[in-house]
């Protein structure tokens, strides 16, 4: 879904709608499928001057963040996604393949969790992000499930995985 198309929805707060800010498009592609899957709406651009804004108006449920090389620029956008009283409460996770000290930064900035790229796989990812949206609903109190089409709680089972619930 690209963002114009998204701009005609009626509505754009949508419970299940993430947000990708990538630096690169072969990386977002890898985990944005499990996603669609799992019952997100994904909007997928490229960084730059128009990330917080882009995050300001479509409201997303979470905001991904892939930061695959060092740049400074990434860790400004993060500071003033958490700094916009529109975008500050929305969860950021960080994508990366930076160093420690560089993801601490992150963190510090106001990330809600961080995945390393070499360790990701789509059970790893939804995982994360159930576990973002969990934390986030505890201390802001949602109507929202944590997951897209679901009730519940649960950390989301890879695609073809029986949950044995």
């Amino acid at each position: 879904m690209t963002l114009s198309t998204l701009m005609m929805e009626t509505t754009m707060k949508l419970s299940n709608l993430l947000l990708i800010i990538r630096n690169g498009p072969a990386n977002a592609r890898d985990w944005s499928e499990p996603l669609v899957t799992s019952g997100w709406e994904i909007v997928t651009i490229d960084f730059g001057r128009d990330a917080v804004a882009s995050a300001r108006q479509i409201q997303p449920r979470l905001i991904i963040l892939e930061v695959a090389k060092s740049d400074a620029a990434f860790l400004s956008v993060l500071r003033k996604l958490k700094d916009t009283p529109d975008t500050r409460n929305i969860p950021v996770l960080i994508i990366s393949g930076l160093s420690e000290m560089e993801c601490i930064q992150l963190l510090d900035a106001g990330a809600a969790a961080f995945c390393a790229l070499g360790a990701l796989n789509s059970a790893v990812l939804t995982a994360t992000i159930a576990r973002v949206l969990r934390n986030q609903q505890q201390s802001l109190p949602s109507a929202h499930p944590i997951l897209p089409n679901s009730s519940s709680t649960h950390p989301p089972q890879p695609p073809g995985a029986d949950s044995g619930r």
